[in-house]
This record gives structure tokens, C-alpha cells and sequence, in this order.
């Protein structure tokens, strides 16, 4: 596997970031579509996903930090999409029964591809994935470390994100930020 790191941003296309932490390798992706709130709720575990019990408190415990974050940036607050959180657990679960945190699913989507699914519209969209980090404080710890990442994090242009999570020997986190348009 080849070790990169990119950053594309294209708007109103989608923004993807997923951070490898054994292999070191940031890979970015493009595509596009989103909209929706609410809280999200722990998706129903799978033979190859265990979907912590703790999904909601997790959830909002690292939407306060990245919120924290956007606001020493100057930046406005996101809220919570629960149909958008279902997309990010349903993905979480994929990622982890796969050990594999690209951005493509197993059925060739992309981000943009699974909130449409979902029937999500949006303007902009971007996602943020990691793996081996089993607290939100490690996980925005490592995503602000990160150019890519960091710069999903504090965009302006997302209002709303969706969090997903997937525990195991292959802990998974997916954020889905975007801007319903």
C-alpha cells in the first residue's frame, strides 16, 4: 500500500478523509449528496460489526469537541443528523467487518452514494474515518492532527454531521459532515 496524503476539496462535491492509524496513510476521495437532524442511535450489530452500547453518548461527546474546535476557529457550530448518523454507524460497521477504512463500500459507493441511499440531499459533503481509536478524545486528537481531516473538521461551509462507531479489534469511527442542499 502506498502512503499519501491529499487534500481535495470540491464544492459542491464531497470531501472524504480516512485516517490509517497503522499504516500512517491519509486517503482522500470525491463525490456527492444529504440533509436531516436529530440524536443518533446505536445501529443493530452485525456478525462483523459490534456497535458500542455507548454509540449516542460517544456521538455527542465528539460533536462537543469537534464543535469546540470549530469555535476557536471562529466557526460556526454543527448539529446532529440522526438519518446521517445512520449512514455513519451503518458504514462504521462495514468499515470495521472489513478492516478497511477507504471510502469506498464493499458495493463500490462513496459517501455521497450511501447518504442519497438514505435519501439525503446536500450541497456539500465530506467524511472524516479513522481506525484504532477507542475514545472520541483520541479520535479529534488524531483528526486535528491532520490536515485533511482537520480542514472537514473547521469547513465552513457543513452545518450538520452524522457519527458512526464500531468497537472491536478494529475500533471505527465514520463522520459524515455536510450541508443539506
Amino acid at each position: 500500500m502506498q502512503v499519501m496524503e491529499v487534500a481535495l476539496i470540491f464544492k459542491p462535491l464531497v470531501i472524504a478523509t480516512g485516517l490509517f492509524v497503522l499504516t500512517g496513510c491519509v486517503e482522500d476521495a470525491v463525490s456527492g449528496q444529504s440533509g436531516g437532524t436529530g440524536v443518533p442511535t446505536a445501529a443493530p450489530a452485525s456478525a462483523s460489526c459490534k456497535a458500542p452500547a455507548a454509540v449516542p453518548a460517544n456521538a455527542a461527546a465528539l460533536l462537543q469537541m469537534i464543535n469546540t474546535e470549530r469555535a476557536k476557529a471562529g466557526v460556526a457550530p454543527l448539529g446532529l443528523s440522526q438519518p446521517a448518523s445512520r449512514v455513519a454507524q451503518a458504514y462504521a460497521c462495514q468499515a470495521a467487518g472489513r478492516r478497511d477504512i477507504s471510502h469506498t463500500g464493499s458495493d463500490g459507493s462513496n459517501i455521497g452514494d450511501r447518504l442519497a441511499r438514505a435519501g439525503l440531499s446536500f450541497s456539500v459533503v465530506a467524511e472524516n474515518t479513522s481506525f484504532g481509536f477507542v475514545s472520541p478524545e483520541r479520535t479529534i486528537s488524531a483528526w486535528m492532527a491532520s490536515p485533511g481531516h482537520r480542514a472537514n473538521i473547521l469547513d465552513k461551509d457543513v452545518t450538520l454531521v452524522g457519527i458512526g462507531q464500531a468497537e472491536g479489534s478494529y475500533p471505527t469511527w465514520v463522520v459524515d459532515f455536510f450541508h443539506p442542499g
